[in-house]
């Protein structure tokens, strides 16, 4: 398998990962052996096939470690499979094709191999006089020959080409080469570039999951809720746990890891997170739930995580400071007051350690925190500034274990307790109240995995061209693909998750909406059909006005215009 293999992530104790990068493929090898070895696997079926037999025999004495190998194959077994294969197996007579053209062909730096009418290949030179006409038909139109050996210049004039304005410069000597070949891909290459850049736009549409204009779409939607409902009050992560019992339960009897099965660590993860999203709506552990919006995103390790935002009811809605205590913690424990709540934050809610308990931390860069851990301790909670939440991280001499370091609540992650002793995971909640942290918020959830692309090239035309936008090749490039990523399209689980619906109503001046219609069809049956005339946003508007209009031609008391809406929608 070719592609470059990174063996430097698995550091630690995380799950292992097969990570492979860079331009893919399946290597097969060379067709002819290097020099001085001999030939094996499908190189048998090409090179050296007049003693094809002897070669195969041969490989079988070499793998053997009895000298006498070779006395008890049978050779006449070899042969017959030999020809069974030449003449019934239509892939080995393809394949062979190779032996035909390695037998007649002098390998060069260029190999260039005519078929003729006959069915017969033929090796010609890059000198011969049809070499040009046959790459370039549309510049010998007449079939003329292209360049060949010892053409003389004309002292006193010479060629152009009027499209393009290319010279053959005059001299005494012949023309050469390189020059003939210059101006013709000069002219080929001028052509291309102007036909390709001729109006063309690659799009990636809203429609698919995971393009720019897909989070850009879903961004909008979940501001309209914003708008509707207010701030979200909470920001919940979720993270998958490959030690979940319902994991190891169901690979107990087996040698495999989690790791190994994708599918069992989606479905487990795609069960806990539906779970949470009920619960948070019928236990409401955090208060009643107006609206949920959630993506599913994919670390590194390939883990699924989940990046939950919570609408409150207004009457449910953390008015100061001192309501966030009961909901969020950010501290330690106390071990002989709650063993499990203690053991839980110990094995999942404790960032690093780093810093200079471990300076070769992920979270480490330039030998700075990054993530901003340790915390500094707190003894009530706040709002700084630019609306972020500071908790209580009471300095009470409380440390926990980890890794052979004692550490303190400086470095514990934000939790609710009851939704850590529910789902026994990394569960990450914050407080989110504040406009100065709203528009962070929803761009985070809906910015797609993290990627950097750099080209190096040099271009003395850069002026002269427009660079053509092609979104598929962007989304391809710098393309992050795990296996529970890969597992999740698969079983058609939700990548972006969102209630209340919101329906979007598409905005266009008059006469200047979209109309989709078929290859085939007509224009005037296109231009009949009552879409074109009308859309869902010039609906919207006639029912409103149709709704002004009744409320003046009759004396009965109609429902409130929110209400008619719904009435009109069902």
């Amino acid at each position: 398998m070719g592609g470059k293999i990174d063996r430097s992530i698995n550091k630690g104790n995380a799950p292992f990962v097969f990570r492979l990068s860079g331009q893919n493929y399946h290597s097969i090898g060379s067709l002819l052996p290097d020099n001085g070895s001999k030939p094996k696997f499908a190189q048998l079926d090409i090179y050296d096939t007049d003693n094809e037999v002897s070669n195969r025999q041969g490989i079988f004495c070499e793998s053997s470690s009895s000298n006498s190998a070779s006395n008890t194959l049978d050779l006449t077994i070899i042969s017959e499979l030999k020809q069974m294969l030449d003449s019934q197996n239509h892939l080995v007579k393809s394949y062979r094709m190779a032996r035909v053209v390695l037998n007649i062909i002098q390998l060069d730096t260029r190999d260039i191999v005519v078929k003729t009418q006959d069915g017969n290949l033929i090796p010609i030179s890059e000198l011969h006089p049809s070499y040009l006409p046959l790459q370039y038909p549309l510049l010998h139109v007449y079939e003329e020959d292209g360049y060949r050996i010892d053409i003389p210049h004309r002292v006193d004039a010479y060629t152009m080409i009027e499209s393009e304005r290319l010279f053959y410069i005059c001299c005494k000597k012949s023309v050469l080469r390189s020059e003939t070949y210059e101006n013709l891909c000069k002219l080929k290459n001028k052509g291309n570039k102007d036909i390709s850049r001729a109006g063309q736009c690659v799009i990636l549409p809203s429609s698919f999951t995971g393009s720019s204009r897909y989070m850009m779409q879903n961004y909008l939607d979940a501001m309209s809720l914003c708008k509707w409902f207010g701030y979200p009050d909470f920001f919940i992560t979720l993270t998958c746990n490959p030690n979940w019992p319902e994991i190891k339960r169901f690979l107990k009897d087996t040698n495999l890891r989690a790791e190994d099965r994708p599918d069992i660590s989606c479905r487990i993860f795609k069960m806990k997170l539906d779970s949470l999203i009920k619960d948070l709506k019928d236990k409401q552990p955090l208060g009643k739930v107006q609206a949920v919006v959630y993506t599913v995103e994919y670390q590194k390790r390939g883990l699924p995580h989940a990046y939950i935002c919570i609408f409150l009811h207004p009457d449910s809605k953390l008015s100061s400071v001192e309501d966030i205590d009961p909901k969020i913690s950010a501290e330690i424990p106390n071990k002989d007051e709650d063993p499990v709540l203690y053991s839980l934050i110990k094995d999942f809610m404790i960032h690093g350690p780093c810093g200079a308990y471990n300076p070769k931390c992920s979270c480490m860069i330039d030998n700075k925190f990054s993530k901003n851990f340790p915390k500094r301790f707190n003894e009530n909670t706040c709002v700084d500034t630019d609306g972020f939440p500071i908790y209580k991280r009471p300095d009470n001499g409380r440390y926990v274990d980890k890794s052979g370091f004692d550490l303190d609540s400086g470095y514990v992650v934000s939790y609710n307790k009851c939704l850590l002793k529910r789902y026994q995971g990394r569960i990450n909640v914050e407080w989110c109240n504040q406009s100065g942290s709203i528009k962070y918020l929803f761009k985070y959830i809906n910015k797609g995995p993290d990627r950097t692309t750099i080209s190096v090239g040099k271009d003395n035309n850069h002026d002269e061209q427009e660079d053509v936008v092609d979104e598929i090749k962007e989304y391809y490039d710098c393309r992050y693909l795990s296996a529970c990523e890969a597992t999740w399209r698969i079983l058609v689980f939700d990548v972006h998750y969102r209630i209340p619906s919101v329906t979007r109503l598409p905005f266009h001046l008059p006469g200047k909406q979209s109309v989709v219609y078929g290859a085939d069809e007509d224009v005037y049956n296109v231009l009949e059909k009552e879409l074109v005339s009308s859309s869902m946003f010039t609906s919207w508007m006639k029912c409103n006005q149709l709704y002004e209009e009744a409320r003046k031609l009759t004396y009965v008391e109609f429902p409130t215009k929110f209400t008619w809406k719904l009435e009109q929608k069902r």
